[in-house]
Protein backbone atom coordinates (compact mmCIF):
# COMPACT_ATOMS: atom_id res chain seq x y z
CA UNK A 1 0.00 0.00 0.00
CA UNK A 2 1.39 3.48 -1.13
CA UNK A 3 -0.14 6.82 0.24
CA UNK A 4 -0.63 10.04 0.76
CA UNK A 5 -2.35 11.50 3.69
CA UNK A 6 -4.65 14.10 3.46
CA UNK A 7 -6.15 15.79 6.56
CA UNK A 8 -8.93 14.73 8.54
CA UNK A 9 -11.76 15.27 6.22
CA UNK A 10 -10.44 15.58 2.85
CA UNK A 11 -7.83 14.72 0.17
CA UNK A 12 -6.11 11.35 0.54
CA UNK A 13 -5.15 8.96 -2.30
CA UNK A 14 -3.59 5.79 -1.90
CA UNK A 15 -2.77 2.66 -4.39
CA UNK A 16 -2.62 -1.15 -3.77
CA UNK A 17 -0.83 -3.68 -5.47
CA UNK A 18 -1.91 -7.03 -5.24
CA UNK A 19 0.33 -8.70 -2.29
CA UNK A 20 0.24 -12.11 -5.08
CA UNK A 21 2.14 -9.80 -7.80
CA UNK A 22 5.99 -10.70 -7.45
CA UNK A 23 7.30 -6.86 -7.84
CA UNK A 24 10.18 -4.51 -6.94
CA UNK A 25 9.83 -0.79 -6.01
CA UNK A 26 12.26 1.41 -7.70
CA UNK A 27 10.92 4.64 -7.08
CA UNK A 28 7.68 6.02 -4.59
CA UNK A 29 6.95 9.61 -4.00
CA UNK A 30 4.08 11.15 -2.08
CA UNK A 31 3.32 14.80 -1.80
CA UNK A 32 2.27 16.79 1.97
CA UNK A 33 -1.02 17.93 0.29
CA UNK A 34 -2.64 14.80 0.12
CA UNK A 35 -2.76 14.47 -3.85
CA UNK A 36 -0.27 12.70 -5.46
CA UNK A 37 1.18 9.23 -5.39
CA UNK A 38 3.78 8.06 -7.98
CA UNK A 39 5.16 4.30 -7.95
CA UNK A 40 7.65 2.62 -10.32
CA UNK A 41 7.96 -0.84 -9.90
CA UNK A 42 9.40 -3.68 -11.91
CA UNK A 43 7.10 -6.57 -12.25
CA UNK A 44 8.42 -9.72 -14.38
CA UNK A 45 11.25 -7.38 -15.38
CA UNK A 46 8.56 -5.30 -16.76
CA UNK A 47 9.00 -1.38 -15.45
CA UNK A 48 5.73 -0.16 -14.80
CA UNK A 49 4.41 3.42 -13.55
CA UNK A 50 1.79 4.51 -11.60
CA UNK A 51 0.46 7.59 -10.28
CA UNK A 52 -2.95 8.11 -8.67
CA UNK A 53 -3.84 11.62 -8.10
CA UNK A 54 -6.62 13.42 -6.18
CA UNK A 55 -7.49 16.71 -8.19
CA UNK A 56 -9.24 19.69 -5.83
CA UNK A 57 -12.42 20.11 -6.61
CA UNK A 58 -12.22 23.78 -6.71
CA UNK A 59 -11.91 25.15 -10.44
CA UNK A 60 -9.45 27.68 -9.36
CA UNK A 61 -7.33 25.34 -7.94
CA UNK A 62 -7.36 23.28 -10.77
CA UNK A 63 -5.10 24.99 -13.21
CA UNK A 64 -2.61 25.25 -10.30
CA UNK A 65 -2.60 21.72 -9.53
CA UNK A 66 -1.72 20.35 -13.23
CA UNK A 67 0.73 22.41 -13.45
CA UNK A 68 2.37 21.38 -10.09
CA UNK A 69 1.51 17.67 -11.25
CA UNK A 70 2.94 18.15 -14.22
CA UNK A 71 6.45 19.40 -12.68
CA UNK A 72 6.38 16.81 -10.03
CA UNK A 73 6.57 13.98 -12.78
CA UNK A 74 8.52 15.54 -15.23
CA UNK A 75 10.86 15.87 -11.84
CA UNK A 76 10.50 12.44 -10.29
CA UNK A 77 10.48 10.08 -13.57
CA UNK A 78 12.83 9.54 -15.79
Amino acid sequence: MYFSHGSRHSKGTCTLIDPSISYNVQYSFSDNSGRIVLITVNINEQKVSFCNIYAPNNPSEQLEFIQELNNCIIDKFE
